[in-house]
């Protein structure tokens, strides 16, 4: 019979022919004395990715457990994060992520991490130092993160998610995480996962960080890839960047809860606002499903004229942005 696995690796994929064996092969490699899985989340690829996870499938069974989707399910404004299409058939008591164009550079990443948490049972998080890949450049950078993330785990642990929302002062670089499975999921019915929310993984580590210590490795484990596609669209001025700075700002204001300081609480808030008023310029039809009233009286009637008016659209396009 076989022993249950200890920990699930959530891989989700979509036309990643060029980089998924690297990724394949860094799961396979991992050197451990527990049983773990990959189950894969395949969004109906068609360059060629199936068929290489098929190969992997076919070698290694009892570890990578895929499901191939034959419609493209993003597309049909499906779900596709971790929380709906993995974790509910996840077996172990621990999580990892690596999506299909990154890699672990260690094969003693997981056993690492299930050894520290094992014998700490109040951290709910652990995760590590990484290196970016730039795609276009075709060079590796370091992670600039790891100081500030060790300054303010020395002396700012409680207050860890304030952090996180502000802009990432400290960094939990998904592709290096590993949580308890259990933890998540008592917050799996909170607002910030219903899918409203452009972004998967900032309430994650804000939710586990109520409820649990993180543990920072300061060493690399693993490569995140920089693409042109990137959805926070860095460096861009487009409709697309700008709704994303939205959700961000919204999501900021979701989680107003667990930002101790006053000052930044009221630094969020402005951060909301301008970003209503900067996002109606390009939709005046919006509005956020987060509380509006909450924004300083002076920008609430901004955002209304922009709403209304085509040419203080413009202007806010011109000036503001």
């Amino acid at each position: 019979m076989n022993e249950k696995p200890l920990v699930s690796i959530s891989c989700l994929v979509y036309n990643h022919a060029p980089y998924i064996r690297q990724c394949l092969e860094c799961f396979v490699q991992q050197k451990t004395t527990f049983p773990f899985e990959v189950l894969i989340h395949d969004d109906a690829s068609n360059d060629g990715t199936v068929e290489i996870i098929k190969e992997y499938e076919k070698e290694y069974p009892e570890i990578i457990k895929p499901i191939y989707q034959k419609e493209n399910q993003y597309s049909k404004g499906v779900d596709i994060s971790t929380n709906t299409m993995n974790l509910p058939r996840a077996q172990g008591k621990y999580l990892a992520f690596c999506e299909g164009d990154d890699y672990w550079t260690d094969p003693n990443k997981l056993q690492e991490q299930v050894d520290f948490l094992e014998s700490h049972p109040d951290y709910a998080i652990s995760h590590t130092s990484f290196q970016y890949f730039n795609q276009i450049k075709g060079a590796f950078s370091p992670d600039q993160s790891v100081d500030s993330n060790l300054k303010i785990l020395k002396e700012s642990p409680k207050d860890i998610a304030s952090f996180i929302l502000d802009k990432n002062k400290y960094r939990i670089q998904t592709a290096t995480a590993m949580y308890r499975i259990d933890l998540l999921k008592q917050f799996l019915n909170d607002f910030s996962f219903s899918g409203y929310f452009l972004m998967g993984d900032t309430q994650t580590w804000v939710l586990l960080s109520s409820v649990g210590k993180i543990h920072f490795i300061s060493k690399p484990t693993a490569v995140y890839r920089i693409s042109p596609n990137s959805i926070c669209g860095r460096g861009q001025k487009s409709q697309k960047t700008f709704r994303f700075q939205l959700s961000c700002a919204e999501l900021r204001i979701h989680f107003l809860k667990y930002v101790k300081s006053k000052e930044l609480q009221k630094t969020f808030i402005k951060d909301f606002a301008k970003s209503l008023i900067t996002y109606a310029s390009f939709d005046p039809q919006f509005h956020s499903k987060l509380d509006e009233s909450i924004i300083p009286q002076n920008d609430a009637i901004l955002l209304h004229l922009t709403r209304k008016f085509a040419p203080i659209q413009k202007i806010v396009q011109r000036f503001w942005v």
